[in-house]
C-alpha cells in the first residue's frame, strides 16, 4: 500500500511539473536594457577583470575565460539528466564587451531537451541583473552578492560553485 501511495505522489508531482506555465518572453528592448550597464568612471580593464572573476567563481576555474583587450568570451558545454532517465545537453556562450563606458553581455546557446532545440536560452532579465550585481560587488559598487536562490536565474547558477563569493572588496 505504501508503494502505491509513493507511486501516486510521483505521478501527481510529474503531472504538476509538466503543467506548470512558463513565463512569457519579454520584449527584446527589456532584455537589452538588462544586458546593458554603464561604468563611466571605471577603467575597462577593471570591468573586464570583475566580469572574468564572476565566471571564474561560478565555474570554479574549470571553464576557460577567453580575455581580449575589449571583451571576454566564456563557452561551456554541459549535460545533465532529468530524473535520471533522459540526458539534457547543450552549450552556452557568454560574451561581455563594451562601447565606451557602456557595457553589454550577450548569451546564446543550444539546449537539447527531449529533442527540442532552443537558441534563445535567456528570455528574462534576472540572469543579467544577477551578473551585473556580481560585477558591481567585485568593483566595490555594491555590498550585496546576489545568491542563486531563484529559479529564474538558473543559467547563472549551473556551475559547480554557483554561490562562491570573492573576498570582501572593502578589506
Amino acid at each position: 500500500m505504501l508503494i502505491l501511495r509513493i507511486l501516486l505522489l510521483v505521478v501527481i508531482g510529474s503531472v504538476a511539473i509538466g503543467c506548470m506555465k512558463r513565463l512569457p518572453a519579454l520584449a527584446p528592448e527589456v532584455i537589452r536594457e538588462a544586458q546593458t550597464r554603464v561604468y563611466a568612471d571605471i577603467p575597462p580593464k577593471d570591468v573586464l577583470a570583475a566580469a572574468h572573476q564572476v565566471f571564474e567563481l561560478l565555474y570554479n576555474e574549470e571553464i576557460p575565460v577567453n580575455d581580449n583587450p575589449d571583451s571576454l568570451v566564456v563557452t561551456r558545454n554541459w549535460a545533465t539528466y532529468n530524473w535520471g532517465f533522459k540526458q539534457i545537453s547543450g552549450w552556452t556562450r557568454w560574451e561581455v564587451y563594451h562601447d565606451g563606458p557602456t557595457w553589454f553581455i550577450d548569451v546564446e546557446g543550444e539546449l537539447d531537451y527531449y529533442g527540442k532545440i532552443s537558441q534563445r536560452l535567456v528570455t528574462r532579465p534576472e540572469p543579467f541583473e544577477m551578473f551585473w550585481g556580481r560585477v558591481d560587488y567585485i568593483l566595490g559598487l555594491s555590498q550585496d552578492w546576489p545568491e542563486c536562490e531563484r529559479a529564474d536565474v538558473w543559467i547563472m547558477c549551473t556551475g559547480p560553485t554557483p554561490n562562491k563569493k570573492p573576498p570582501d572588496p572593502s578589506n
